[in-house]
């Protein structure tokens, strides 16, 4: 890392703009992103820059990491913890300014372990905005466990609430070939590596269970008329199909697309 005064710190103090030390570090971590000084970075994070700091434009470390393509350095970022659902001004986010595969996955993949988190932490808002940003409702940890398993075994009913409405799917297996009913069980073990608390800091979860009968019964009864719900929607549109004229070679694809499961009146 430099030393000394920056020429931006230069220009600020000819203006008479004095900067605290987090300012300049600040300041100091959205031009390293831009240059893409991975070392540097590293360094801005360890001694105390703002991993959400933003310029003038409103645009975020993380925005700015994905407009220059600086894979590197939005990892980094990411792994300390940067909101990659921060927008700018003009309400563009990193995901919508990246102009790679690489760069939307490493994004997308952050959401989806954001969203894991938020139930984890039975946080319902960030839950709802997360799946309004787009976060995969479906997405696995490394045991094969989405957010509908968390739910259910801590019985997070809210939670589990706001999954099903976005679509998730309740019947999904985990590597255990176990659905996230099974874990409505009191006395199910919860095979979690990473509960986080608000910090960020990792606590090992062993086991974990809904507090009571009464919650783990509304578990199984909201994951039950969830698979309900998606078998009759399904029976009613084979129904429905049997009815209507066989379509032609060229328009069967556009006539099979999968009916809103989830769509609430």
């Amino acid at each position: 890392m430099t030393h000394g005064p920056s020429e931006v710190d230069k220009q600020l103090e000819s203006l008479g703009v004095i900067l605290n030390l987090e300012e300049k570090l600040n300041i100091e971590l959205l031009k390293t992103v831009i240059i893409g000084i991975d070392s540097e970075l590293k360094a801005l994070i360890a001694g105390g820059a703002d991993v959400d700091a933003k310029d003038k434009d409103g645009n975020s470390a993380v925005i700015l990491a994905a407009i220059n393509n600086n894979l590197a350095g939005l990892k980094e970022l990411i792994d300390a913890g940067a909101d990659v659902t921060n927008t700018n001004n003009k309400g563009q986010s990193a995901l919508s300014l990246c102009w790679t595969p690489k760069c939307k996955d490493l994004i997308q993949d952050a959401m989806n372990m954001d969203l894991l988190r938020a139930v984890l932490l039975n946080n319902t808002q960030k839950l709802k905005s997360l799946i309004k940003d787009g976060a995969d409702v479906n997405a696995k940890d490394d045991f094969g466990q989405t957010a509908v398993h968390f739910a259910a075994a801590l019985g997070f009913t809210d939670c589990l609430k706001e999954l099903i409405v976005a679509g998730a799917d309740v019947s999904i297996l985990n590597k255990d070939n176990k659905p996230p009913i099974s874990f409505c069980d009191p006395v199910y073990t919860l095979y979690s590596h990473y509960l986080l608390d608000d910090d960020g800091d990792g606590i090992k979860l062993s086991s974990a269970k809904p507090t009571n009968e009464k919650i783990s019964g509304t578990c199984k009864t909201l994951i039950k008329n969830a698979e309900g719900k998606r078998v009759t929607v399904r029976r009613r549109s084979r129904s429905r199909r049997d009815h209507r004229p066989r379509p032609s070679p060229r328009r069967r694809s556009a006539s099979r697309q999968l009916p809103n499961l989830y769509e609430v009146d």
